[in-house]
């Protein structure tokens, strides 16, 4: 089981690429996060200990140039994990180097942070993924919003209908409630090294409510659309979560 110092492994290596509405941009590169299992009577002191101790380091190096985001997110409805970690940066080189100076600034500074996570999760997953197709609104930071995701379970040699579905079908209609105001962004994520899990859809927009009721009307402009068959078909089982920021920018 690995420690807090190599959480900051897991980090969301994030590139901005501009997409065709004016106001929004994609996010491409890689995602790598770590989901956290955690005693619940230990929930308020850990993020204490993460805002105390470790807002300083991650702020410190966003100042710097060295990452462009960071956030430490609270599960709000879901499964067994209870936080996840992130944080972003232009490229992966870049993003490497930030991670060591992170981790050495933990040992050094914050070391009771580093003993408070690993006390009070003891579990966690790490995952790599890769953004296949996303939009955001431009002024909405990467570690302040609600956000919901879907991690789903496909048949790998099927994996590239469920992109071609999203593509096709999801994406223009994902596009259109960004530009309605409806959601904030959306993203739609490839394993690239982890667990089980294959692909994600994240939501992110104002709360969770306004999220949930955005993708049901997704679901309802879906309806009877043969895509929608082939993304269930080629990834069958899913589970959602919903997070809640704890800090981060």
């Amino acid at each position: 089981m690995r420690s807090f110092l190599s959480m900051t492994a897991s980090i969301f290596i994030l590139l901005l690429a501009s997409y065709s509405p004016a106001n929004a941009q994609g996010i491409s590169g890689f995602i790598f996060a770590s989901y956290y299992e955690c005693d619940p009577s230990l929930e308020g002191a850990l993020d204490a200990a993460v805002m105390s101790g470790g807002t300083t380091i991650y702020d410190r190096h966003l100042q710097s140039g060295d990452i462009t985001a960071w956030g430490w997110s609270a599960h709000a409805i879901g499964g067994a994990w209870k936080r996840l970690s992130f944080f972003a940066a232009p490229d992966r080189a870049s993003g490497m180097a930030a991670r060591s100076s992170i981790l050495e600034s933990l040992r050094n500074e914050a070391p009771a942070t580093v003993a408070m996570v690993n006390s009070a999760c003891p579990k966690h997953d790490d995952y790599i993924w890769t953004v296949a197709q996303s939009s955001q609104v431009s002024d909405t930071p990467a570690g302040s919003a609600p956000f919901t995701t879907g991690y789903y379970v496909c048949q790998q040699s099927r994996e590239a209908e469920a992109d071609e579905a999203v593509r096709e079908a999801w994406a223009p209609i994902l596009e259109d409630l960004v530009r309605e105001g409806k959601l904030s962004g959306w993203q739609w994520l490839a394993h690239d090294t982890g667990g089980i899990f294959r692909r994600a859809m994240s939501f992110t927009g104002s709360d969770h409510t306004s999220i949930m009721a955005a993708r049901d009307e997704l679901s309802a402009r879906l309806a009877d659309n043969e895509a929608t068959s082939a993304l269930n078909s080629a990834c069958g089982t899913h589970s959602d979560y919903a997070w809640t920021p704890v800090t981060g920018t």
